[in-house]
């Protein structure tokens, strides 16, 4: 779902065309509601829903469930033990007990060892064993 340029409603502000119904199939509504009416906030025109991500393995719904079965399997994750690595290359490599966290903030492509690999940014944020610029990696040591 994205933003969508709509009248304030009820003090909505500019934050109204964010708050529109959940769409979740196809169907009428977008799965939100059944009613004939008119629903307070529209749907979006997109085909962009739950039952779409959920068969799509790439989507954005799928791949935060990917992360918080990480983040639940790696608890080292929601601690406090973290060392940063100094680099001036605007690489940005920390660890956090068992697990290091490469962050490529450059605009080139950074040379990875994926052996280890637990999870990536997302799923074209590696390729030939490069990991592409504005993406991240977290890999086991």
């Amino acid at each position: 779902m994205k933003h969508r340029n709509l009248h304030s409603k009820d003090g909505g502000y500019q934050r109204t065309g964010d708050r529109t119904p959940m769409q979740w199939d196809n169907s009428k509504n977008r799965g939100f509601s059944t009613t004939d009416g008119e629903l307070y906030l529209p749907t979006d025109d997109e085909k962009c829903n739950v039952e779409e991500q959920l068969s799509d393995e790439n989507s954005l719904l799928n791949y935060i469930r990917k992360m918080i079965k990480v983040r639940k399997q790696y608890s080292n994750l929601s601690n406090n033990n973290i060392r940063f690595e100094n680099r001036d290359d605007k690489i940005l490599v920390y660890e956090r007990d068992d697990l290091y966290v490469i962050v490529n903030l450059s605009d080139h492509y950074l040379p990875v060892d994926t052996s280890n690999l637990v999870i990536a940014s997302s799923y074209d944020a590696l390729e030939n064993g490069m990991l592409k610029p504005t993406s991240s990696i977290i890999l086991r040591k």
